[in-house]
């Protein structure tokens, strides 16, 4: 059975779409093939029978090492970059066909990969395809978010160059130096761990917050805009006036984190906004980053229009997990009952949530909080690789949350 097997066009939970629903879910799922397909390409340079497939689905035990699947989603993240930036940009995008990373000991070039790539004639329509690949390839992101906390915020580089870095004796924190990605702590902002539950995404790398603005929490996005000096500014303004619609003033708060030049100069109306909204709340339409191998095992299995949100993939995806007996493989510190919970919240962003809820809703009944499971990260790499047996859930529920009617 391939991907092709199944009908793109059916609608979730049999619901009849329209023509042009079915058109464009139809030149979606043709951009997750080809994804897809290149991460199969890439998957072709790893060690024998690194990742399961359908083929393999008979198997008592299907085994999914996130490691070697993160691995393959960084590589798959380089590839798209440089095709990319070969259409505007090919004398940059050369200089990273000299890129080669080393995977267990396997020198995989990306020169390799793109040679073999393009010789199968695939087109990538990047408006589909980037926001897609950002998906399939943020679970490292998120995983890493998870053991660091949601307390610093990572920095442009242009940011950097315009700004300096910033005096110790000023309203603003100090860049810390021997963080080669250069970030700052939040309390810059004005902000503090109460408003921590509104600031997912972050830590996440300023290109990678661009390319998953939707799914970032609505602090994030204000920060974002302070932080923007460059050509993304009306996206990221739009971004965030979708998300803070139902407060009075959006256009003014939004103008005003626009106008801002440092973060002091924003930051008693962050804090004001992020009060009021750890009280109500704010549209957000949370994806599923789901490992990239975990998704290259289930898509030939999709029943209807593959999404990263909502009941139907959360049902997806976790009934798939027990029918074919599911279990990732991952190098961990910890014990295999709190890596279990890092990983669940790596693929939920539930990392920012209240443990009391995840009980009620899950088949996991006691949650640790994270500086209790911090075993897990503790020199990892240098750690064996355990079995994991995956979290599922007992309820499910849309990822989207809040307000999400028009005001």
């Amino acid at each position: 059975m391939s991907s092709m097997d199944v009908d793109p066009t059916a609608g979730a939970s049999g619901i009849n779409l329209n023509n042009s629903e079915r058109t464009r879910i139809a030149k979606r799922n043709a951009q997750i093939d080809i994804l897809l397909r290149l991460f199969d390409i890439i998957a072709e340079t790893f060690p024998r029978d690194t990742f399961p497939t359908h083929q393999t689905a008979e198997i008592e035990m299907q085994l999914i090492d996130l490691d070697n699947s993160n691995a393959a989603a960084g590589i798959l993240s380089t590839v798209f970059t440089y095709l990319r930036k070969k259409q505007n940009n090919p004398t940059e995008a050369a200089k990273m066909l000299n890129l080669k990373t080393n995977v267990e000991g396997t020198i995989i070039n990306i020169s390799d990969i793109v040679k073999k790539f393009e010789e199968e004639g695939f087109e990538i329509d990047f408006l589909i395809a980037t926001p897609l690949m950002n998906i399939f390839c943020a679970f490292k992101l998120a995983f890493d978010e998870t053991r660091t906390g949601a307390t610093k915020v990572m920095l442009k580089d242009d940011y950097l160059r315009k700004h300096g870095i910033i005096s110790k004796d000023s309203t603003n924190q100090k860049l810390e130096k021997n963080d080669p990605k250069e970030s700052i702590n939040i309390n810059a902002f004005g902000l503090t761990n109460q408003h921590i539950c509104l600031l997912q995404g972050i830590t996440f790398t300023p290109s990678r917050r661009t390319g998953l603005l939707r799914t970032l929490g609505p602090m994030t996005q204000c920060i974002s805009v302070i932080n923007e000096t460059g050509a993304y500014t009306d996206k990221l303004q739009s971004a965030t006036k979708n998300t803070l619609r139902m407060l009075p003033m959006v256009n003014e708060i939004s103008n005003h984190f626009k106008d801002a030049t440092v973060p002091g100069q924003a930051a008693g109306v962050l804090k004001e906004l992020a009060d009021i909204l750890t009280l109500s709340t704010a549209r957000s339409t949370q994806k599923i980053f789901a490992p990239i191998a975990l998704l290259r095992f289930l898509w030939p299995f999709k029943t209807d229009a593959w999404s990263a949100a909502g009941p139907n993939m959360m049902h997806f995806i976790d009934s798939n997990i027990k029918l074919y007996k599911i279990k990732f493989v991952m190098r961990t510190g910890g014990s295999e009952e709190d890596t279990a919970q890092v990983i669940f919240h790596s693929i939920y962003g539930t990392y920012l949530e209240d443990l009391g809820i995840l009980s009620q809703i899950t088949t996991k009944k006691a949650w640790k909080t994270r500086r209790e499971v911090e075993a897990v990260f503790t020199k990892r790499a240098t750690k064996n690789s355990l079995i994991i047996n995956p979290i599922t859930f007992v309820f499910y529920s849309k990822m989207a949350t809040s307000l999400l009617t028009k005001c």
